[in-house]
């Protein structure tokens, strides 16, 4: 009788599980990507994603 008892436990365990990992993945899904800030050169009018890039490209000039 404790086997009907135990299987049952883990049928609920596992259906709890899988519906919280489903809610964390559709969490993840509905994020919002951060918007990508371009840093322009003033001088050429390159596009770099970094400001460190920029400044690296600056001291071309």
């Amino acid at each position: 009788t404790w086997r009907p008892a135990v299987q049952k436990g883990v049928r609920l365990f596992e259906e709890k599980r899988l519906k919280s990992l489903d809610q964390k993945r559709q969490a993840r899904k509905e994020r919002i990507a951060k918007p990508t800030s371009a840093v322009t050169c003033l001088t050429c009018g390159c596009v770099f994603t970094s400001a460190f890039g920029l400044r690296s490209h600056l001291r071309r000039h």
